[in-house]
């Protein structure tokens, strides 16, 4: 039986970046972090939260088997992000992708190179099957990321967005159905969600 030991893992190592498993320690390089200034991704700025804040969050990112994350360095030792498995399922072999990095160091490779390792470990390392993940319509950027690394759309489904739609009101964005649609009041996203089999991971790149 497939059992992931998440203190025991080693470091995992890219061209760009290595992924060490996520500690408390890591908290404090969080609180350092920059912050989105586009109000769209205002729930991403995690460094806005105290230090308390912050160990509720991680707590919730390490209370299960179910949760595997990690810690992304870049090669001058600094932490960009963090990577991780959520909603893992031994006996399907699946699992949930969770990614999020320092706005500071968006647009370096980092969360290619990151990715990268993380899908070798899982399909090969883990052994696992189906990797899925869920990522706002208007994420373009990440959406073509995880199209070069092989994921395809599987369907979509809406949310309430996190942020005020007051907050948002110079944004036309919202207004494009395609990303957003009003009801009662409230403000839904619309959510792909998205899967990488490994058929299609050893087609691709990776």
């Amino acid at each position: 039986m497939l059992t992931i030991d998440r203190d025991k893992i080693p470091k995992l190592i890219g061209e760009k970046t290595r992924l060490t498993p996520l500690l408390p320690e890591h908290l404090v390089n969080i609180k350092q972090w920059g912050i989105h200034k586009n109000k769209l991704f205002l729930d991403y700025n995690i460094s806005e939260l105290s230090l308390e804040q912050l160990s509720i969050w991680y707590s919730y990112r390490k209370k299960t088997i179910r949760t595997s994350y990690f810690a992304v360095y870049n090669n001058e030792d600094v932490m960009v992000g963090y990577i991780g498995l959520k909603d893992i399922n031994i006996l399907k072999r699946t699992a949930l992708l969770g990614i999020a990095f320092d706005p500071n160091y968006l647009e370096n490779g980092y969360g290619t190179d990151s990715l990268k390792v993380l899908l070798k470990h899982f399909f090969n390392d883990l052994n696992m099957k189906t990797m899925f993940l869920e990522v706002n319509a208007f994420n373009e950027r990440a959406i073509a990321l995880y199209k070069k690394a092989g994921f395809r759309n599987e369907g979509e489904f809406l949310v309430e967005f996190e942020v005020e739609p007051e907050e948002l009101k110079d944004y036309d964005i919202i207004n494009d159905t395609e990303y957003f649609l009003f009801s009662d009041g409230k403000l839904l996203s619309r959510i792909l969600r998205m899967r990488l089999d490994r058929i299609n991971y050893e087609s691709k790149m990776y």
